[in-house]
């Protein structure tokens, strides 16, 4: 079992149902320049977010997050905008495989609307669980895998 743990809080930053990755980047910034690149994510959807996230700021969203095409660029942008994690109902398989893959940390939870978005959101990632804290909402869920546990703290 790993001791390492990951912590992070931030601002919480919404978004609805069926997010593809044409919304978190869209085709016409696919380019080489990732520091270029992340200054378009979520361009379409909310054009404040790539200048005002900030690191451990987290995304919630509805179902089938990350759907669309595979592009690993979708995540590459929010690891390079140090996004702490992405909550939603649920998520594309291949956005999730690329996202751990990665060190992006996915979380499914149900209702994941119930955070309070006038107040931070801190979340801790370890071996025996994953604390979510957010205003009135303390929510403990089951540990990640270790397999997945070292892929995002490695």
């Amino acid at each position: 079992m790993s001791n390492k743990a990951i912590k992070f809080s931030g601002k919480i930053w919404t978004f609805g149902h069926n997010i593809d990755t044409d919304v978190i980047i869209a085709t016409q910034y696919l380019i080489n320049d990732l520091e270029e690149m992340k200054t378009h994510t979520f361009e379409v959807a909310n054009s404040d977010f790539a200048q005002k996230v900030q690191p451990g700021d987290v995304i919630i969203a509805g179902k089938n997050f990350g759907c669309g095409s595979s592009r690993q660029q979708a995540v590459d942008v929010l690891k390079a905008l140090k996004v702490g994690a992405v909550l939603a109902e649920s998520f594309a398989r291949i956005f999730y495989r690329n996202a751990i893959n990665l060190g992006l940390p996915l979380i499914e939870i149900q209702n994941p609307f119930q955070f309070d978005k006038t107040k931070n959101i801190s979340i801790e990632i370890s071996s025996d669980h994953i604390e979510i804290v957010n205003g009135l909402n303390h929510i403990i869920l089951p540990p990640f895998p270790e397999f997945i546990l070292e892929l995002l703290t490695t």
